[in-house]
């Protein structure tokens, strides 16, 4: 399976994609790490885990230094037999694109394949009835354009320019490995979460007090320390037993 497989509904430079390679290979290494703050992750099969992310993107620099935000993505996570995770496929829904990355030492392997076919298209097929891929050569090189290409025509993709490939449910026998496991909090983590929350209408009561106290009130400000005051004090415990409950009684 070839680097870098870009899905998407209109051309664009791969250069304006929210996520980099680096940032990518970032997040694999925190997981191989055991570092999953921010992460939530459920299993789809013995090698893939699908979620959210919450994580850092660097928008440029100013006279402070680099400039970032946090920003909310989904990803799809490939291990392999060692459960070491070794590549990613970022979903990326304000594009509608999908771009994957599989750290260097492991490529070659088939593990973006196998993925794809048995775990990953099966799961995105599940909410669509066609997948339609752009690969532009002047994107990504005549390499990579070459390794794409090749990627996408054994996954089943069709196309008849060398540039917009499709891929319809109906065009292909696809295994389904998906067997998803919850991972369910625990009771402490719970504890962590009210923490949270406290902290958080602490926080905004905080700017509210030093806007008052130098130019003035904001309605907004001021309306937004009342609802989140008030969230604030939601027993999340009491909740997550009622969460449990149902959860066991289901399953």
């Amino acid at each position: 399976m070839g680097l870098i497989l870009c899905i998407a509904l209109q051309k664009r430079n791969i250069k304006s994609v929210g996520m980099h390679n680096k940032s990518i290979k970032e997040i694999i290494n925190k997981l191989n790490y055991g570092d999953k703050e921010d992460m939530f992750l459920q299993k789809l099969s013995e090698n893939v885990e699908y979620g959210i992310v919450w994580h850092k993107v660097k928008l440029g620099y100013n006279l402070s230094g680099r400039l970032y935000r946090e920003k909310r993505e989904k990803f799809y996570f490939i291990k392999n037999e060692s459960s070491n995770y070794v590549g990613a496929l970022l979903v990326m829904e304000d594009l509608d694109d999908l771009h994957a990355y599989v750290l260097k030492r492991y490529r070659k392997q088939g593990h973006l394949f196998k993925a794809m076919t048995r775990v990953i298209l099966p799961h995105l097929f599940k909410n669509k009835k066609e997948i339609r891929i752009t690969i532009n050569e002047s994107d990504l090189g005549e390499k990579k354009y070459k390794s794409s290409k090749r990627s996408a025509l054994s996954l089943g993709f069709k196309s008849t320019d060398g540039f917009e490939f499709h891929l319809s449910i109906s065009d292909i026998q696809l295994t389904n490995d998906i067997n998803i496991k919850i991972y369910k909090m625990t009771r402490e983590r719970v504890k962590e979460l009210q923490q949270k929350m406290v902290d958080l209408a602490n926080e905004v009561a905080k700017i509210d007090d030093e806007f008052k106290m130098t130019l003035g009130s904001i309605p907004k400000l001021e309306e937004a320390k009342r609802v989140l005051k008030e969230y604030s004090g939601i027993k999340l415990e009491n909740e997550y037993d009622k969460l449990l409950k149902k959860s066991n009684r289901i399953s």
